[in-house]
C-alpha cells in the first residue's frame, strides 16, 4: 500500500504520484465511492465548497484557511475539475486521497 500521506505532501508540491500509486487511489476511491448511499448524510461543522475547478493552489488555500481534515468536516457540491485551466489531476487525486483516509469527513456531491 502507497504511503498516502507522502503522496499528499508530494502533490503539494505539484509533483504527479506514479502510475501504480494512481491505480491504487483510484481503485481505493472507487471501492468507497460504490458503496456509499445516494442520500448523504453529513455532520456540522461542515465547510461547503464548490467549483474549485482544478484550482489546486485555491483548494490548499482553503484548507489552511477554514481548517484541515479531519479536524472539520467538507461538503464538495461539485466541479472539482475543470475544463482547460488548472491542476485537475492535483486536486481530484488530493481529495480522492482525503476520501480513502477519512470516508466520513469528506463529501463530494455531483458536478465534473
Amino acid at each position: 500500500m502507497p504511503n498516502l500521506d507522502a503522496i499528499l505532501e508530494s502533490l503539494k508540491k505539484y509533483k504527479l504520484p506514479t502510475e501504480q500509486e494512481i491505480k491504487f487511489i483510484c481503485d481505493k476511491a472507487s471501492e468507497i465511492l460504490i458503496n456509499l448511499d445516494s442520500i448523504a448524510i453529513v455532520e456540522c461543522p461542515l465547510i461547503v465548497c464548490c467549483d474549485i475547478r482544478g484550482q489546486f493552489k485555491d483548494l490548499l488555500e482553503l484548507f489552511n484557511i477554514c481548517g484541515k481534515i479531519p479536524d472539520i468536516n467538507y461538503l464538495f457540491l461539485g466541479n472539482i475539475v475543470g475544463n482547460r485551466d488548472g491542476n485537475n489531476t492535483e486536486t481530484l487525486l488530493f481529495i480522492l486521497i482525503l476520501k480513502i483516509k477519512y470516508p466520513n469527513r469528506i463529501t463530494f456531491i455531483r458536478g465534473h
